[in-house]
């Protein structure tokens, strides 16, 4: 049977086994799933930056068990993992890490957003460091003493492995100012200054960084949040499992359930729209949801998965606000 099954118990309990099966048989509610005409259709915006997604629909209708062999489909759903090879564990667990990555990515592309990131900071180690934990802990005492010479500096950070086997840095950032006081408090090219903070955390091990950003063109925070998310997939099929693929330092004063006060960027919260008669409709309106003068970063559409989504940046105007700021 193409359409997906959902097998119900008592309480609204799903059942995935024999163990989870009521005593009764008619205590079990049958659903099978089909496409539906609709799209549910949601929004996010910050600083200009728009993104738009429709999905079709999965109607889940209740039917007669009959229609199913109970037992047959219980099996099926225990031995999808007790007989599964070392190929389908293997495929499996790819498709876990493309969902878990996807996840990652869209936190990191929207805290980019949010945060008008427009340059691009690299931090490198000299010596083999192989220590992911450590190299953590290296970022997180960098953005400390960082906030304490520019308590406006805020980043996203994405961890990559060199071919050599050691860890550095990608980090994301609002526009750096042309000084920064020094530990003497004279105001120096702010290139120096980050680079001497980060010696003085990696000490030894010697270290170096890089800043990029464009003059004659204006870097985005779309593009910059792209390059960003880029890393995090790649870790998730190279990182170890359960580790943090990203870190975020710095932005807005919140005050924690602790009741102190700590610095968090926080996204906007993702709008969900509505239904939309049909994928026409759809479109339609994330196309009239635009800014005027909004450039399209992404747009794509999957009739077989029957998905649309849509990415625009904020109008060249707020674009080069953003990227002066």
């Amino acid at each position: 049977m193409d359409n997906p099954i959902r097998l119900i118990g008592p309480l609204g309990k799903p059942i995935r086994c024999f163990a989870d099966l009521p005593a009764d048989p008619a205590d079990v509610i049958v659903l099978q799933g089909r496409p539906g005409e609709r799209f549910k259709v949601k929004a996010w915006e910050s600083n200009g930056h728009m993104e738009y997604s429709a999905r079709r629909e999965t109607l889940w209708e209740e039917i007669d068990p009959s229609e199913i062999h109970l037992g047959k489909t219980v099996a099926a759903m225990e031995n999808k993992r007790l007989g599964e090879t070392d190929a389908d564990r293997a495929a499996r667990v790819r498709r876990n890490c493309i969902r878990s990555s996807g996840r990652a990515r869209k936190v990191v592309r929207r805290t980019c957003k949010a945060m008008g990131a427009t340059t691009l900071l690299t931090l490198t180690y000299r010596a083999l460091e192989v220590d992911l934990v450590r190299v953590k802990l290296d970022l997180k005492l960098f953005a400390q003493r960082m906030q304490r010479l520019y308590p406006e500096f805020c980043f996203v950070a994405a961890f990559e492995k060199q071919q050599r086997g050691a860890w550095h840095m990608h980090l994301a950032c609002r526009k750096l100012p042309d000084l920064l006081p020094a530990k003497n408090g004279v105001k120096v090219r702010s290139f120096n200054v980050i680079r001497a903070v980060w010696r003085a955390v990696v000490k030894e091990r010697e270290g170096n960084i890089d800043v990029s950003r464009r003059a004659q063109s204006i870097r985005s925070a779309a593009r910059i949040a792209s390059y960003i998310a880029s890393y995090i997939a790649k870790d998730f099929t190279e990182g170890e499992k359960w580790s943090n693929r990203y870190a975020v330092y710095g932005g807005a004063m919140d005050d924690g359930p602790d009741g102190r006060s700590t610095l968090r960027i926080r996204p906007p919260k993702e709008l969900m729209l509505g239904f939309v008669s049909g994928a026409l409709e759809a479109i339609e309106i994330g196309v009239g949801l635009m800014l005027p003068g909004s450039p399209v970063a992404t747009m794509r559409f999957s009739r077989d998965r029957g998905v649309f989504y849509l990415a625009a940046e904020p109008p060249l105007p707020l674009m080069c606000q953003e990227s002066s700021a």
